[in-house]
């Protein structure tokens, strides 16, 4: 997210247990990921298949009346960025995003919100 979205797209990002007030800014994100679940993908094998399942969610925040280009816009190019995406870590398993979702949260004091949900999973031999 910090690469592909904060520093590309110059969207201020709050992070999970971290002191926050929304800068002054057309378009700013509110980031939280979840681990839903692991289950043993694999049968019969020495080495068992672990999957790891879960999703990044998050809120993206708009000025109203104050975008450049449309939120829709905004959201729908993040969304392009992670569809079907492999991230690469060294030294772990690669976390492969699938198709993101979209909702309209709307109207929120000053801001107008979009959900954007993408969902991962992990692979995992033990």
């Amino acid at each position: 997210w910090r690469t592909l979205v904060e520093t590309a797209q110059s969207i201020p990002t709050k992070y999970p247990n971290q002191k926050w007030t929304p800068p002054d800014v057309e378009a700013w994100a509110d980031y939280a990921m979840e681990e839903t679940s692991a289950e043993q993908a694999d049968i019969g094998t020495s080495n068992q298949l672990v999957r790891h399942t879960g999703f990044v969610n998050v809120n993206l925040y708009f000025r109203q009346g104050g975008t450049a280009k449309s939120p829709h816009k905004y959201v729908d190019d993040i969304a392009v960025l992670f569809r079907m995406l492999t991230v690469t870590t060294p030294g772990s398993s690669d976390i492969v995003f699938s198709v993101p979702r979209r909702s309209t949260v709307g109207d929120y004091q000053q801001w107008y919100v979009i959900n954007l949900t993408m969902p991962f999973y992990s692979d995992e031999v033990t």
